[in-house]
């Protein structure tokens, strides 16, 4: 059996996601800690690093202290979670100089817990760091060191790592430093934000994890080097492999690090055994490896991109090599070249092998980057073609600068000039490729059926590749020259049915459907933001703003949009001015235009037009290029299957604040929907009347459950059968109102609330 070793690993692997998906994740050490609250941690620092202006510590807990229970100055030791890890920040930015690595040392601050993902699209930042081992992050924090005993190897690759970060910033310019400070050392708390979604967007920002290219790189580059030098192979191979190990750690242990450092410690473990190195075998077992030290990786997006990475290399690369056009065989027989001739076909022969590499790398991982960031940068895969050689350059030339900068200061800062000007090229073809139309699609989170699918077609495409192979040996026209069998295996393999096979597969991954309307209440904290998902393809945002969530257009609105594929916005209503109203989509509208969701439709009331508040909003709207609207009482409109109607205010209604507010009523599949905003109890007798005898099916409670909405009369006029509250989670507000809860419990309504529940899905069929 070939590969032995690769598939007892991959049946490992594969039992690892069984068992994660039949027993999901549960909370962990963080159980036994109080957000928000002051508290003491004792333990050992094992990691430290300057971000944001700030000093982080990692910290090894071995007993926590929370002084302000009802027993004063309760220590917990830490015997049931022994791998407790905590995050503290502090503004003393000396205190790396003081503290070193193992010291013991007490830090006194403010306990928060990580957020977890309140809706689809957001990103849960409790799984990101619990992956990591760290359960929570304090602030404000006083460090008092206990015990000056510390790891000397330890503290000696974090100086080293800041000694070299300090060169760069003296060498280069600070969005310059910034970039070759992730791409060495893995710091990326100085990168230009700019220049990170730049990078994002653009599909390069694998160029600032330390991977694969780093490692073979600087590992291949110092084993080769000792091989000149004639030095023995284990000598060379042992001092290759402390190095690398060095370097990983010094860079801060990602899960694309500790892949690229186990693969190639098994190339040199090969070549010492006189055996094969297979890339397969060694990526199989450096999965394993990062899954049993940490199972929950497999949820990881970088454990994912970087296998995937290697799959699509090790996999693809042949498959894909003979579904492209390939030279002529004619073409090819031709011996006697001119020597520019000669040039011009190796020149095209790299061009096509390093797009076939690109090309298989960016198949492989399609789905890893839909269901994480749900855009793909399509021009990429042209743009890796000019960035993979020149970060080859950029890798000796910083290299060769922070090497000679470790001997003479003065000559390593001018070897950094040429990696600033190889920075500045790549910036350029960025951005070059950056002005282009249609460079990432907002395609969505593919479903699980899509992505087998998908994989299945790609692996079908690899194990016919190799089938033919074999056939291809085994054919009785042995006796024929190399070059017509080459003729006859192309005409075997690189047929048009393949590349349509290929197309269909991605058409069938990015392919979004909707089999009914769908109306999504979003977690957003104390506001309000509905999504209705028309099945006929409009989309339509019915207020979006939080009053205690920032940049909650940035970190929940966009996400959630972008998740369900959705690009554009037909038509956004806005109830009134309030901040919990609109301040989400004030981020939309004055959002970078690349990265911009469209509206194509603002629609308001007639107080927009005499209200200052709605200033910022209206001249938003016209740089973003928003039709903007005017409705009142009486209004009828169609979107898609569903209709519409205003109720209020009218064109004569008076009133500021909440008395402004849009109630829209809309009905879909014979249900009837509600939409209140924030309007008050005195006006619910106006919009009772205007609706008169139709249903409510579902009904958005007014102003978060206010006591002084949602009246008696109101509901034995509207006699609703499912309640939306959207409110934040012990919100200072104290909303929903018990009474409230009660008014509505009493008429027999269900009450769904993101208060309790998190985001709330309804889908509309026939009058259900």
């Amino acid at each position: 059996m070939r590969r032995p070793l690769c598939l007892l690993c991959l049946f490992y692997v594969l039992g690892v996601i069984f068992i994660l998906e039949l027993f999901p994740v549960s909370k962990g050490e963080e159980e036994q800690l109080q957000n928000e609250k002051m508290c003491i941690l004792s333990g050992e620092v094992y990691r430290m690093e300057y971000k944001n202006n700030k000093s982080v510590l990692y910290l090894k807990v071995s007993d926590t202290e929370i002084p302000d229970t009802k027993i004063p100055n309760t220590k917990i030791p830490n015997t049931e979670s022994p791998d407790l890890r905590a995050l503290c920040y502090t503004e003393n930015q000396e205190i790396l100089s003081k503290i070193k690595i193992g010291n013991r040392v007490t830090v006194k601050g403010t306990c928060r817990l990580f957020e977890e993902a309140a809706g689809e699209g957001q990103f849960d930042s409790r799984l990101y760091y619990r992956i990591q081992g760290i359960s929570c992050f304090v602030t404000g924090c006083q460090v008092t060191l206990e015990d000056e005993g510390f790891l000397p190897c330890g503290q000696g690759l974090f100086a080293a790592r800041r000694y070299l970060s300090g060169v760069l910033t003296r060498s280069l310019p600070p969005k310059y430093a910034g970039i070759m400070q992730a791409v060495f050392l893995g710091e990326k708390g100085g990168l230009d934000e700019e220049i990170k979604e730049l990078f994002q967007r653009n599909g390069i920002s694998h160029i600032l994890a330390i991977s694969g290219l780093h490692i073979s790189f600087l590992g291949m580059g110092i084993f080769r080097f000792l091989k000149k030098l004639r030095v023995p192979s284990l000598a060379g191979a042992a001092f290759s492999a402390f190095f690398i190990i060095s370097f990983g750690i010094m860079t801060g242990q990602s899960a694309s690090t500790i892949r690229s450092v186990i693969m190639f410690l098994l190339f040199l473990l090969a070549g010492l055994c006189g055996r094969t190195y297979d890339m397969l075998t060694a990526a199989a077992i450096s999965g394993a490896a990062l899954l049993l030290k940490q199972p929950l990786y497999i949820y990881h997006s970088g454990f994912l991109l970087s296998f995937g990475a290697v799959m699509g290399i090790a996999l693809l690369i042949p498959a894909i090599e003979n579904v492209l056009p390939k030279e002529p065989a004619a073409q090819a027989m031709i011996l006697n070249r001119s020597k520019k001739e000669k040039i011009l076909r190796s020149l095209k022969r790299k061009i096509r092998s390093s797009l076939i590499a690109s090309l298989s790398i960016s198949l492989a991982t399609l789905p890893i980057q839909l269901f994480f960031f749900y855009t793909f940068p399509l021009y990429s895969v042209f743009l890796n073609l000019f960035i993979i050689p020149l970060m080859g350059l950029l890798m000796a030339a910083g290299s060769a600068g922070l090497f000679l900068s470790c001997l003479a200061p003065f000559w390593g800062g001018l070897f950094m000039t040429p990696s600033k000007w190889i920075l500045l090229v790549c910036e350029g073809l960025c951005r070059l490729f950056d002005g282009l139309p249609g460079g990432n699609p907002v395609l969505g989170k593919p479903e699980l059926w899509q992505t087998v699918i998908y994989y299945g077609i790609l692996l079908w495409l690899v194990f016919k590749t190799k089938s033919f192979e074999k056939d291809f040996i085994k054919e009785k026209n042995l006796d024929k020259k190399p070059w017509e069998k080459k003729v006859l295996q192309k005409k075997k393999l690189n047929g048009k049915g393949n590349i349509l096979l290929l197309m269909a597969g991605v058409f069938i991954l990015c392919l979004r459907l909707r089999g009914a309307t769908a109306l999504t209440m979003l977690d957003i904290g104390q506001g309000d933001c509905m999504v209705l998902e028309e099945k006929s393809g409009y989309n339509v945002l019915v207020d979006g703003g939080s009053s205690d969530v920032s940049e909650v257009g940035r970190y929940r609105i966009v996400p959630f949009l972008k998740s369900h594929g959705i690009s554009s916005l037909d038509y956004v209503f806005v109830s009134h001015a309030d901040s919990d109203h609109i301040s989400g989509i004030l981020e939309i509208l004055s959002d970078d235009e690349k990265e911009r969701i469209k509206i194509k439709h603002l629609v308001l009331t007639k107080f927009a037009i005499s209200d200052p508040v709605y200033e910022e909003l209206l001249a938003y709207a016209d740089i973003a290029g928003a039709e903007v609207l005017i409705v009142s009482e009486g209004d009828r409109f169609e979107i898609g299957d569903t209709r519409w109607e205003c109720l209020y205010p009218g064109i004569n209604e008076e009133g500021e604040g909440n008395d402004q507010s849009m109630v829209l009523f809309m009905e879909c599949g014979g249900i009837g929907t509600l939409f209140t905003g924030d309007l008050p109890g005195e006006r619910e007798e106006k919009v009772i009347k205007r609706l008169g005898q139709r249903n409510i099916g579902v009904l958005k409670v007014a102003h978060h459950g206010s006591g002084y909405s949602t009246t008696e009369a109101f509901l034995e006029g509207c006699l609703p059968a499912a309640a939306l509250i959207s409110a934040g989670k012990d919100n200072s507000y104290g909303h929903p109102h018990k009474e409230v809860l009660e008014r509505l419990e009493d008429t027999g309504c269900r009450v769904y609330g993101t208060f309790s529940k998190g985001a709330v899905t309804i889908r509309y069929g026939k009058r259900k």
